[in-house]
């Protein structure tokens, strides 16, 4: 498919090039018809419906919860990715934040002072959202616990 940044509109239209025919069966029967068959498919690049906002400060007795989500044709997929360096966030959280399974969102627990981590708690994300129709990244969420 062709790819976009950001959201964009992809019209594919398919002509078959089967013509109308007229065909009289030896039979007597009455003619059959053939007729053009027009296959159209719409694609709607990614549109961010829920973004993150630039900057997020939260106590660490609380923790907090990024949601970013995205709509398009195909439905996109939403992940999470370091804005410095565009690496996407994995498993390392360490029970200190996690990508939730059901909506993608960011979550970052409740920790003790002692487990304060920079690399997790005082960096910056961004949430990207990529379908075969385009992909479109948010602006850059700043976190600070």
């Amino acid at each position: 498919g062709e790819k976009t940044q950001g959201p964009g509109l992809l019209l594919s239209i398919t002509f078959l090039t089967q013509l109308p025919s007229c065909v009289q069966m030896s039979s007597g029967s009455p003619p059959s018809y053939s007729h053009n068959v027009v296959e159209s498919i719409i694609k709607l690049g990614p549109s961010l419906h829920n973004e993150p906002p630039p900057i997020v400060y939260f106590s660490n007795d609380t923790g907090t919860v990024l949601d970013c989500s995205a709509h398009g044709t195909p439905p996109p997929s939403v992940k999470w990715i370091y804005a410095d360096g565009g690496l996407p966030l994995g498993g390392e959280g360490n029970g200190l934040r996690e990508i939730l399974a059901h909506n993608q969102s960011l979550k970052f627990y409740p920790f003790s002072a002692l487990r304060f981590n920079p690399d997790i708690h005082s960096t910056d994300y961004r949430c990207i959202a990529s379908s075969e129709s385009g992909v479109l990244a948010s602006g850059v969420v700043r976190i600070r616990a």
